[in-house]
């Protein structure tokens, strides 16, 4: 068997050293910062995601702390969100203008949504109103306060305290006490006496046109039109 010269063992060496590193800068590396890492959420996530959202920024940051490859970032993360929806344990994010069509659509049907919109803001303020009254009448602690106040943030929450108002008003054991329209406590009464009064007549020098609409409000409220 022929010895292996000195300079033959080198290049042999030298050449089998370049391959691995060649090996190695071929495979794909985690970018320099987390913030490197890109995502781009399917059609199937978009809706549920947010490009602030903080559950990404842990998310880089676990992946550059472990080397996890650039390129296999937004596969993984994209994965696991479209497991979560699937198994339903993603939530829409907040949205108040998609919740104030959907107060829309049941107070005033058929409006355009900048037609609909003052009435909407007039229903929401006296459910503010209605709901901080029954609080304080309840004596209720900061907790369960804001609680009851944060329904007022969804279309559902809106129409729950549209009804508790509407049977409370028609309970003589439960009366809200203070002002019946700010505390969404709209009656036949206190309307007879809206309709009168000349902020709700458009030919009158004194109209108001948001307390019409609420004026308004109150009579589907009460009849429920």
């Amino acid at each position: 068997m022929k010895a292996e010269k000195p300079e033959e063992r080198f290049d042999r060496l030298a050449n089998g050293y370049k391959g691995l590193r060649d090996q190695i800068a071929a495979r794909p590396q985690p970018p320099k910062t987390a913030a490197e890492y890109a995502f781009e959420p399917s059609e199937k996530i978009k809706s549920y995601i947010k490009p602030d959202d903080p559950v990404l920024a842990i998310a880089r940051d676990a992946a550059h702390e472990i080397g996890l490859p650039k390129d296999h970032f937004g596969k993984f993360v994209g994965k696991i969100f479209e497991v979560a929806q699937d198994k339903g344990l993603l939530a829409q994010p907040y949205d108040p203008l998609a919740e104030g069509r959907k107060i829309a659509e049941r107070i005033a049907p058929g409006k355009s949504w900048e037609e609909a919109k003052p009435v909407v803001t007039g229903v929401v303020k006296e459910m503010e109103s209605f709901a901080g009254v029954v609080a304080d009448q309840l004596k209720l602690g900061e907790g369960a306060k804001g609680l009851l106040l944060s329904l007022t943030d969804e279309a559902s929450g809106v129409e729950l305290l549209q009804a508790l108002s509407g049977a409370m008003g028609k309970d003589p054991a439960f009366k809200v006490a203070g002002n019946a329209a700010a505390a969404g406590q709209w009656t036949k009464e206190s309307l007879d006496k809206a309709v009168a009064d000349p902020r709700y007549n458009p030919l009158s020098p004194g109209y108001d046109k948001a307390f019409r609409e609420q004026v308004d409000a109150g009579f589907r409220q009460v009849h429920g039109t």
